[in-house]
């Protein structure tokens, strides 16, 4: 956020202790932040830090709140979440059901073992020309 570096937030689902760390995630994906996680210092700090490029951006860089808006949409571009969880069982499906924005704010990309033919076939091509 601060600094303006890409990052990538990794959680599996076996990091998952406590079904609210999900709650939290779900705001991640839905908004961009987690609700009540700053300190007023904390939001006067990046209140500070990054006035300038909040104005440089367009923001009405005179308020607080504004200026913390743009460092919420500014995290929303730079932080990647991705989450690694297994089809096996009913956990992923329960959760699906419970935490819809882990559906509808994610793309989710399915892997599966690949048949023997198919890891034949990529191989040949890539090596055809060795």
């Amino acid at each position: 956020g601060l600094k303006g570096e890409n990052s990538v937030f990794l959680v599996t689902d076996t990091q998952i202790v406590d079904e609210e760390f999900l709650e939290d995630i779900c705001n991640i994906l839905n908004t961009g932040e987690v609700p009540n996680l700053m300190q007023p210092e904390d939001i006067d700090t990046i209140a500070e830090t990054l006035k300038q490029p909040a104005k440089d951006a367009g923001y009405e860089w005179h308020s607080k709140e504004v200026i913390f808006r743009y460092f919420v949409d500014r995290c929303r571009c730079l932080c990647h979440v991705v989450m690694a969880f297994s089809p096996v069982g009913a956990t992923l499906r329960t959760r699906l059901r419970q935490f819809p924005s882990l559906v509808n704010c994610s793309t989710i990309d399915w892997f599966t073992e690949w048949p023997r033919e198919g890891l034949y076939t990529v191989a040949a091509s890539v090596f055809e020309d060795v």
